[in-house]
């Protein structure tokens, strides 16, 4: 019977405790089969991340918005750079280039430009180990040589680091 209770009790916390994997979307390719999935995270109030995952490819799609209009182009192999706390920064490759979409956004006097970018990166399981284990502190897009840079709050870092122990799996 004690058997019996200390079993119950070791699968209850282990199941409570254990990490949940919560997918944006989770889905398989009708004619090859293949699973894909895909955790979407938030870097800042105007920069999103998702993390995917097909088959044993990774890749890391990035959107990100600026004020006003933006001329620059996200060129296939310039560069990501995720800080992470407590180890070396994580560098991810453009995959094809990325054009800047300008928009007006709102409406009458609280309209305004808005330009938005969409980047693919190559990922690979090495620096998604890396991520998974460390918080990531801070973001760096690259446009060329011009590059822009932002801090990410502590708990979205901590939701990174899920995500990127999530898709793993």
């Amino acid at each position: 019977m004690k058997n019996g209770i200390i079993i119950l009790l070791l699968l209850t916390c282990s199941l409570s405790y254990g990490q949940k994997c919560n997918y944006d979307y989770e889905k398989s390719d009708p004619f090859t089969g293949k699973k894909m999935v895909g955790i979407k995270t938030t870097i800042s109030w105007a920069w999103k991340m998702i993390l995917n995952k097909s088959d044993e490819n990774y890749s890391i799609s990035l959107f990100v918005n600026f004020p006003g209009v933006k001329e620059e182009i996200i060129q296939k192999g310039d560069t990501l750079m995720l800080a992470l706390d407590g180890a070396e920064p994580v560098i991810f490759i453009a995959q094809a280039d990325a054009q800047p979409q300008s928009n007006v956004v709102g409406s009458g006097s609280s309209s305004n430009i808005q330009t938005f970018y969409t980047a693919f990166y190559e990922a690979d399981i090495d620096k998604l180990n890396q991520i998974s284990q460390n918080i990531v502190t801070a973001c760096r897009i690259y446009f060329g040589e011009l590059h822009y840079t932002v801090n990410v709050k502590k708990r979205n870092g901590k939701k990174i680091m899920k995500a990127a122990r999530c898709i793993q799996q």
